[in-house]
């Protein structure tokens, strides 16, 4: 991950995200009590899976952001691992479920994707697999410059786990994120529910404009400009706004200094 992608991910902001998320994702599963989580990266999932489960053992491809999940976390009930999810060291029936919470845009092909599916379906990973990953949007590609980004479709991705023998599933998405439920449930069939359907689900996303408003003190533009613009496109211009004004503050100051000068070179 580039660096502004690796500060973002211990960012409050993101936490904040996580703690909304987590528990989206969670929520009607039953994983039993000993998980194993794919890819934590630095442990802000692991933080609040934790303290759901008797034991989480987190296996993570990255050496470094693996050995400092496992010194943060020596003393927990949360063991490290550094491996690879698509080829994963442990034996059959060793978890009672699986967990990979924004993680899969991150392998990067398809095909590696769904060979981390097959190899989660299989017995070690338990019974139930359940999930979370973003949707893409141009803000997150603007995240991953520089990074391996294969973004997942959330509109296909059942047909996906039913080729990883997945019997029951089920796909869900708002705005920002999709959910996926690998549990396997007797009676049930795949389905994929849309927008509407996750009105009645709290974790949807509303965004909340005044962070986003790049015009802050002009009302009939800032509505304007939350009409024409999607939510990522006001954020990058929000962003960029704000780095010129930072450019711009030193610059004031020099040209007020200069005029200082000038006048009281004159008056002299």
């Amino acid at each position: 991950m580039n660096l502004f992608h690796h500060w973002l991910c211990r960012s409050a902001r993101w936490r904040k995200t996580i703690q909304q998320r987590v528990p989206w994702v969670l929520s009607g599963a039953d994983l039993g009590q000993s998980v194993l989580e794919l890819g934590p990266g630095p442990g802000l999932t692991t933080d609040l899976l934790r303290l759901t489960v008797r034991r989480v053992t987190a296996i993570e491809l990255d050496p470094k952001l693996a050995e400092s999940l496992n010194s943060r976390l020596c003393r927990s009930n949360v063991e490290v691992i550094t491996g690879d999810a698509t080829a994963m060291p442990f034996s059959d029936a060793e978890f009672s479920g699986g967990v990979s919470f924004t993680m899969l845009h991150h392998v990067p092909s398809p095909e590696l994707q769904d060979k981390l599916l097959r190899e989660v379906c299989r017995p070690r990973a338990g019974r139930s697999f359940v999930g979370s990953d973003s949707i893409q949007r141009l803000l997150m590609r603007l995240i991953h410059i520089g990074d391996a980004m294969v973004p997942v479709d959330p509109d296909t991705f059942a047909v996906r786990l039913e080729a990883a023998e997945f019997k029951v599933l089920e796909v869900e998405k708002n705005s920002d994120a999709f959910r996926l439920d690998g549990n396997r449930r007797h009676g049930c069939s795949p389905r994929t529910s849309g927008d509407g359907d996750l009105r009645r689900n709290s974790h949807e996303s509303r965004h909340t404009y005044t962070e986003f408003d790049v015009v802050q003190k002009h009302s009939l533009a800032r509505c304007h400009f939350r009409k024409r613009f999607p939510n990522d496109v006001r954020a990058g211009c929000s962003r960029f706004s704000a780095l010129l004004r930072k450019l711009r503050e030193p610059a004031a100051g020099f040209l007020d200094w200069r005029l200082e000068c000038d006048l009281s070179r004159h008056a002299g």
